[in-house]
């Protein structure tokens, strides 16, 4: 009996590991301070790869391993124009972040096999394992529709860069075909005339 009850406690505690719990993205205040930007007048562009350990804060997975490379976007806009931003004119392989976050979803139906497989295992012990399955499914529902929400939301797509305000998003390239150089154009919504600006990765 009291074998079963531990084994109830562990499997619980399995259950509870599929989560998803991501910071806010933010940029460094030191990267800020340094001015490590490149700019074309007064709109500055800081573009910076996110390491395995920014890759677990600001979305709880380890992305490089999965294949793919985020690249912070920072676009501040010191100007009373203002600009359109376009995935389209980033000189940059990117794929779509849906795509990415497919590939970071927790194995919901993996999880439920594999409890269903330790019950045919340790008989004695189906109802609580098939109770775990049940938990366990649901969470890793529920994280992968807060992973792809919040995915989505910091995920830079077509949009206008406001006079005086700036954008703060991520694009996710192949690590294959990620470059330390690129370049993207804005235009002004003003003028209609596109600025280029030369970008390099920190």
């Amino acid at each position: 009996m009291k074998n079963k009850i531990v084994c109830l406690f562990l499997s619980i505690l399995v259950a509870s590991c599929a989560s998803y719990n991501a910071a806010p993205l933010a940029v460094s205040g030191k990267l800020l301070e340094e001015s490590l930007y490149q700019s074309e007048g007064q709109v500055k562009v800081l573009a910076k790869k996110l390491n395995k350990k920014e890759c677990l804060k600001y979305f709880d997975r380890d992305l490089l391993k999965k294949g793919y490379i985020p690249v912070q976007l920072y676009i501040q806009n010191n100007t009373p124009s203002s600009y359109f931003f376009s995935l389209d004119r980033i000189h940059l392989s990117l794929v779509q972040p849906e795509e990415v976050a497919d590939k970071a979803h927790t194995s919901t139906l993996g999880r439920v096999i594999g409890y269903t497989a330790a019950a045919i295992v340790f008989f004695p012990l189906a109802l609580p394992l098939a109770i775990s399955a049940a938990v366990d499914g649901v969470k890793s529902s529920e994280a992968n529709q807060s992973l792809d929400q919040d995915f989505a939301m910091k995920s830079a797509s077509d949009q206008f860069i406001g006079k005086y305000s700036f954008m703060n998003k991520v694009v996710f390239v192949p690590k294959s075909e990620f470059l330390e150089h690129f370049s993207m154009t804005l235009i002004d919504q003003d003028t209609k005339e596109p600025i280029q600006i030369e970008v390099s990765v920190l």
